[in-house]
């Protein structure tokens, strides 16, 4: 019996122009007996076991891929989605109420069905720190840094405020995504290997973002903040050391961080994310073997070990 488990690439871009590819290949999935299949939205590939990729931005996928999952539940075969994107949050899943599980990024609390369990980001191809070898806290020049846009939204730009009025900070501002005067991956990841601090600002719609993952990869401290009233970092990272501010005036606090209290916060975080770097895709496996092997309960099953996974120390 073949008990590998097939990822089905459903993805406008192509595999080599995703952001997450690394991500998903090697870091979701590092731990899953696999086996890859590139059909970029042909929508042919129909195998049991399956875990179909893929990204949809507007509130419903398009009619072909509602009648492509129709035919996994035609053939009986078991199968569970990995949705990239959407930001806005604005999607309705009738047509995934047969997959085993739908992983998805951006938690919503308004997504309740009983299928759906939410992820964190992750980075941008060519962040992964594959000796983790830079989690050292010595040698950090730059107390925060930012490289993105400020314009974005007023609260990116009162954290442009604080930070302009800061000595050893490292500010790269550009106008777009992607944009021209972008800094290089390689050239962002020495930013981050040189910086203690990285506040990590909501995106258009999301407190997620790539630069949470990206600055833990390459060794910096992220410093999240508090949104409203539901705290979306409890739903999708847990308990974790991470430090969160409700406002960027509270940066002050780890500007003036002596080198002790430093040293144990950032060793405190590092430590969480060595152990959930190996965990987290030990835990996918897990999951994805049991609801396909077992038919335990979907959701219950990997809230539980995500659970375990995202323990503090």
């Amino acid at each position: 019996m073949d008990n590998k488990i097939h990822l089905i690439w459903q993805s406008h871009e192509g595999i080599p122009r995703l952001y997450e590819r690394e991500y998903l290949s090697d870091y979701v999935f590092r731990d899953t007996e696999h086996e890859s299949h590139v059909d970029e939205t042909k929508y042919s590939l129909v195998m049991d076991r399956s875990v179909v990729i893929y990204s949809c931005n507007s509130p419903d996928v398009p009619e072909e891929f509602k009648q492509y999952l129709n035919e996994f539940r035609r053939k009986k075969h078991r199968f569970a989605l990995f949705h990239l994107s959407n930001e806005c949050l604005g999607h309705s899943y009738g047509y995934a109420r047969h997959a085993a599980l739908i992983f998805r990024n951006y938690y919503d609390p308004h997504l309740t069905q009983k299928n759906i369990t939410f992820v964190p980001l992750g980075f941008q191809t060519g962040f992964l720190n594959r000796s983790h070898c830079t989690l050292e806290a010595s040698g950090r020049p730059h107390t925060f840094a930012f490289i993105g846009q400020f314009s974005k939204t007023k609260d990116r730009m009162q954290l442009a405020d604080y930070l302009q009025h800061r000595e050893d900070c490292f500010i790269h501002a550009t106008n777009t995504w992607n944009c021209p005067t972008s800094l290089g991956i390689k050239e962002c990841r020495k930013v981050y290997q040189c910086t203690r601090f990285v506040p990590c600002p909501k995106g258009w719609a999301h407190p997620d973002s790539f630069r949470i993952m990206e600055s833990l990869e390459c060794g910096a401290v992220p410093i999240l903040k508090r949104y409203g009233d539901t705290d979306y970092f409890d739903k999708v990272w847990r308990q974790s050391p991470v430090p969160r501010v409700d406002c960027w005036r509270e940066l002050d606090h780890y500007y003036s961080m002596d080198e002790n209290e430093y040293h144990r916060l950032h060793a405190e975080v590092m430590t969480w994310y060595r152990r959930f770097r190996q965990d987290y895709p030990r835990y996918i496996a897990e999951t994805l073997r049991s609801i396909f092997d077992h038919q335990e309960p979907r959701r219950l099953l990997f809230e539980n070990l995500f659970n375990r996974c995202f323990r503090p120390s």
